[in-house]
């Protein structure tokens, strides 16, 4: 609520009083005018002032910030600007924030001065400790008894040092706090002073501001500053130099040597191979996560259907529709990525080109005693392919019911007697006697005679 009168609590910084044109009430913090005319301008103006009991959005304009013609009871028609519920708050909330940084920061410097000064104590102390303790080391190289000395002394010393880092880093956070609260009061007052520059500007009292752009600094060069600092340097001396200020150079000396042809060849390859090696892991990435994308997204159409009543979503219908296509897509692109993959890895083969062909960040070399890649290909050509594709072509292809379980009666399966194995624990039938001797006759089957 707005009420005319004098507003309470500010001091006059005039010589002669109101208190003949004012009344106060005790029960209000509002000071009502008095109903005799103000004696001088002062007074009138003051009788024009606002105080309030409280605020709402109905104590100020409902449009922009902006300077208007007004009567400040004196002038009819001055410069005056039209407030805003959030103007205000942003006005109140950077003027506390500043009250808050300037107790803040009187406080931080008294702070900050006592940290320094036992700073500097603890360094003495410390200095002294050290010097005892070079005294009392030479002391217990003549006398044993003097090691425990040498030892309380270590002791000590390691501690002074804990205190003096811990001090160090308490003036270096207080010193912090006060720069993050500064630049949060920066950031309360560029609030504030938006407002203010668009009313300014629309009474064209200002002009708009220049669209910033990118700062142009020209890169220094190292022989013209060099130049420049001897000429300076000469210049203030008395010393008649004739120097033609030129800087040694050593660049040659860390040039990397050109590569040649072959070399440049199988760089070439590396570089090809590691880049579809790359290519192909983002793109079996986003294949292998294409489920948790589309539930993402299907909830974000939710969202926005319930949101805004149907008239932004995509139809159901039209969304599966969209998700056939970018599944098809990243396969699409799975399969090309695999396919560049294989033949680059294939041409650096070829050329002979040593590349690192595991999914390890270690990069060690199969000198190294690693698996080496090849081990897997030695594996596979040991495989019976046609007992293995014989052996799943016998199974059928129908869901799992009574036909299936019938069915499932005349294909060749082992009985394995083995618990179920839950997520995150570990279970090995290898030391069982049974189960050992399964593993044995399909290692025997598959052409390999390793003990397991």
């Amino acid at each position: 609520m707005v009420s005319r009168g004098t507003s309470p609590d500010i001091p006059d910084t005039d010589d002669h009083s109101h208190e003949d044109s004012t009344t106060n009430d005790a029960s209000s913090t509002t000071v009502v005018a008095s109903d005799d005319e103000p004696a001088d301008d002062d007074a009138r103006r003051e009788a024009t002032y606002s105080c309030f009991e409280g605020e709402d959005e109905t104590d100020y304009t409902a449009g922009p910030v902006r300077i208007v013609e007004a009567s400040d009871g004196v002038k009819p028609d001055c410069g005056a600007l039209l407030l805003n519920l959030d103007f205000t708050s942003k006005i109140k909330t950077a003027v506390e924030a500043e009250r808050e940084l300037a107790s803040a920061n009187l406080k931080a410097k008294a702070q900050i001065q006592e940290c320094s000064d036992f700073e500097h104590e603890l360094k003495s102390r410390t200095g002294k400790h050290e010097y005892g303790l070079a005294l009392a080391e030479q002391e217990a190289e003549e006398d044993d008894k003097k090691i425990a000395e040498v030892r309380a002394l270590h002791a000590e010393l390691e501690k002074l040092n804990s205190l003096l880092e811990e001090t160090v880093a308490e003036r270096e956070d207080v010193a912090a706090n006060i720069s993050m609260r500064a630049d949060e009061l920066i950031q309360l007052q560029m609030q504030v002073n938006c407002y203010l520059e668009e009313a300014f500007v629309v009474a064209n009292l200002l002009n708009p501001a220049d669209a910033l752009g990118e700062p142009s600094v020209s890169p220094r060069d190292v022989e013209e500053e060099y130049k420049k600092l001897c000429e300076k340097t000469d210049a203030q001396s008395d010393d008649d130099n004739d120097n033609d200020y030129a800087l040694h150079s050593f660049e040659d000396h860390f040039k990397p040597r050109p590569l040649s042809d072959e070399e440049q060849k199988e760089k070439e390859l590396q570089d090809a191979y590691d880049e579809a090696k790359s290519s192909l892991r983002d793109a079996q990435n986003q294949f292998e996560k294409r489920e948790l994308y589309r539930e993402t997204d299907r909830c974000e159409n939710e969202w926005t259907l319930q949101q805004s009543r149907g008239a932004e979503s995509v139809a159901w219908e039209e969304f599966d529709v969209l998700w056939v296509q970018k599944i098809s897509e990243l396969t699409r692109e799975l399969i090309d990525a695999e396919a560049a993959f294989a033949a680059a890895r294939r041409a650096a083969a070829e050329a002979g080109v040593e590349i690192d062909d595991a999914d390890q960040s270690s990069e060690f070399g199969i000198e190294d005693g690693v698996y080496p890649p090849s081990v897997d290909e030695q594996l596979i050509a040991f495989v019976p392919r046609a007992r293995v594709e014989a052996w799943l072509d016998a199974i059928p292809d129908s869901t799992p019911g009574a036909d299936f379980e019938a069915a499932r009666s005349d294909v060749e399966v082992d009985e394995w007697a083995a618990d179920e194995v839950e997520v995150g624990d570990s279970y090995s039938t290898v030391a069982e006697p049974e189960e050992k001797r399964k593993i044995r006759k399909w290692q025997r089957a598959c052409g390999n005679g390793r003990a397991a």
